[in-house]
């Protein structure tokens, strides 16, 4: 049976499937890389992927370079020249898995903002500076960001009758890694279009999992119990979407499809796969 780390190899499957496999992670900005994540390299390994690391600062990507790329828990803000290489990337056709974490700032009263949030709100892509917690799984009484520190669990599962016939959701399955936990996560869901709010689903896009319906997203960090929490009018209530996936072809002046599909799954936390 597979591990639960080695669910990062399945979903960098689906994420690159259909091309020649380069994969990189990308390291700089206190990501995890190949070396921290070795389980999942070497399941990639096995499958006769080139597995290698990628700092931004140094060099250059493209689709024909590297068909795929793993950002996994940046923590520290990244340069505005690493943005932009990341987003002409994922514009030429790139595919990546964007593995988020919540990672507090200085005065401990917030999380930390690395300058990726903007990229993937121009895909489409929304992240919000809370923590989704569960009540079933954090006890009473005790403080939220101790809590966090610890890296107790919330419950999630796969969201089901949406996508049960996405790539990524079928490559879990199929590994026995459903449904998943997840330690505290980021929401992360698909920006609303306020001049289309009735349009119906994308089928380029996917929620992959959902939090449950008794878990509430976290704003203030100077809360110190769970029904202060539940009780606060800046507590949102779930469910929350914590994972997501897109495809996207360029469309010619004539409306046609042209050049390479970008692929993009982000997950509001990194510990699920660890």
């Amino acid at each position: 049976k597979s591990t639960a780390e080695g669910a990062i190899a399945y979903a960098i499957r689906a994420v690159s499937e259909g091309t020649q496999k380069k994969v990189a992670f990308v390291v700089g900005h206190g990501e995890k890389g190949s070396a921290q994540l070795n389980e999942a390299c070497a399941a990639l390994k096995r499958d006769n992927l080139n597995v290698s690391d990628l700092n931004l600062q140094q060099e250059t990507i493209s689709p024909e370079s590297v068909q795929a790329i793993v950002i996994a828990a940046p923590q520290t803000p990244w340069h505005p020249e690493d943005l932009s290489k990341f987003n002409a990337y994922l514009q030429s056709g790139g595919r990546a898995l964007v593995l988020l974490d919540p990672v507090m700032n200085d005065n401990r009263k917030g999380l930390r903002r690395n300058g990726m949030e903007e990229i993937l709100l121009e895909w489409g892509i929304q992240t919000d500076d809370e923590i989704v917690l569960d009540p079933q799984h954090c006890e009473r009484g005790q403080l939220p960001i101790l809590s966090f520190l610890a890296g107790r669990l919330m419950g999630a599962r796969i969201m089901s009758g949406v996508n049960q016939n996405h790539p990524i959701t079928k490559s879990l399955e199929k590994a026995e890694l459903a449904p998943v936990l997840f330690p505290y996560a980021l929401p992360v869901g698909f920006k609303d279009n306020p001049e289309s709010p009735d349009a119906p689903p994308n089928p380029n896009q996917a929620e992959l999992f959902v939090s449950s319906d008794q878990s509430v997203a976290l704003f203030d960090f100077t809360l110190k119990e769970m029904s202060e929490i539940e009780s606060s009018p800046t507590t949102r209530r779930g469910p929350f979407s914590i994972g997501v996936a897109l495809s996207r072809k360029k469309k010619t002046e004539q409306g046609e499809s042209a050049g390479n599909e970008t692929r993009l799954a982000v997950f509001g936390d990194v510990d699920w796969i660890s």
